[in-house]
């Protein structure tokens, strides 16, 4: 099965963020969750899930770099979140990317 390579730079609060994969939907973000596998270099290592926690390599006043695989996916479309949830209401706050996975 493919797999989905993502680095970059974030600044979430406290230098923890998260990913989130979902289905497409006409509104980003209103899909439904799809549990995948996701590895990547911090603490949690590999975790099977709809949501995988990552914690950067800086704080608070600069970017910090991220960097992890997601796993046995279907064939199909869906959108991955990268970002934070808000403290105020849980809303996300961040990048939504399609992403199209062939045979």
């Amino acid at each position: 099965m493919p797999e989905i390579r993502i680095n970059g730079y974030v600044r979430p609060l406290d230098a923890n963020g998260a990913a989130e994969l979902r289905t497409i939907a006409e509104q980003s973000g209103s899909g439904q969750p799809v549990a995948a596998t996701f590895s990547g270099t911090d603490y949690l290592g590999t975790l099977r899930d709809v949501r995988y926690g990552f914690t950067t390599n800086d704080y608070i006043d600069a970017w910090g770099q991220l960097a992890f695989v997601i796993e046995e996916l279907d064939p199909g479309a869906y959108e991955l979140f990268v970002g934070e949830r808000s403290a105020k209401d849980a809303s996300p706050i961040g990048i939504f990317l399609p992403i199209e996975i062939g045979d």
